[in-house]
């Protein structure tokens, strides 16, 4: 039995989690995915006696149940969403891509998602990889988004990991520093 689980938890649901060709209606399918695991597991918490806790962009039930299986994916995922908008002629996600990263910024925080960042220096404070994250990658989306009234939903989607990213920041000069204010 351990050797189906393992499988399961190894092999089987990183598979299905995979987006390396996944269309637009799989993107929106894994997001609420992960959505509806949250809502179950603040649910279960709850009625358990647990209060939810918030860290960074992630709200988890205080009880840690055992949803962290899916964070590997999740992390294969995200990194794959960034190099596409990096390596896009556009340079951005299509909305289906966005809504998909807020549900994993949001599943995992970003403490998770940047720790181990190959990106940057070892050592590197994680407030400052959420910084990078900020200016070099969402103010490029918002910027490019803004000038089109047809990416109004996916350019509130920017906003919202947006605001995620301002609360991941601890301390106001950073958070300052990502809004441009001296």
């Amino acid at each position: 039995m351990d050797d189906v689980e393992g499988w399961f938890w190894e092999e089987g649901i990183p598979s299905v989690m995979a987006i390396d060709n996944s269309n637009g209606e799989m993107l929106r399918r894994l997001g609420l995915l992960l959505q509806n695991v949250m809502e179950y597991a603040i649910q279960e918490a709850s009625r358990k006696g647990y209060q939810p806790v918030a860290t960074g962009a992630r709200i988890m039930p205080s009880n840690k149940c055992t949803m962290n299986h899916l964070f590997p994916s999740c992390k294969n995922n995200f990194c794959q969403l960034l190099e596409r908008s990096r390596s896009s002629e556009r340079g951005i996600m299509q909305k289906n891509e966005t809504e998909l990263l807020l549900s994993i910024i949001s599943y995992c925080g970003f403490e998770y998602l940047f720790a181990n960042d190959q990106s940057h220096e070892e050592g590197t404070d994680i407030s400052s990889i959420v910084e990078n994250f900020c200016l070099n990658d969402l103010l490029r989306w918002i910027i490019s988004r803004d000038s089109s009234p047809s990416h109004s939903n996916a350019l509130k989607i920017d906003y919202k990991i947006f605001q995620y990213c301002l609360d991941a920041l601890p301390t106001i000069i950073q958070k300052k520093s990502c809004l441009g204010v001296n």
